[in-house]
């Protein structure tokens, strides 16, 4: 997706990035959309564990 990055971390996370001007603790939905769309047609595994972190959004469930 453009404009955005995503990596998958050491214990199976999803981190998410915008390029550019980082996201902010407000920008979840928005972090959300770009997380599915990385993830393909079963999207992202998201919930009360997802958080913000240094300009990131973290999916801690991955992709489904």
């Amino acid at each position: 997706m453009a404009g955005y990055t995503a990596l998958k971390g050491q214990g199976g996370e999803l981190i998410v990035k915008r390029a550019g001007t980082p996201f902010t603790n407000s920008d979840g939905a928005e972090a959300k959309r770009a997380a599915n769309s990385f993830c393909g047609a079963n999207g992202a595994v998201t919930g009360t564990e997802d958080n913000f972190r240094d300009g990131a959004w973290i999916f801690p469930g991955g992709c489904a």
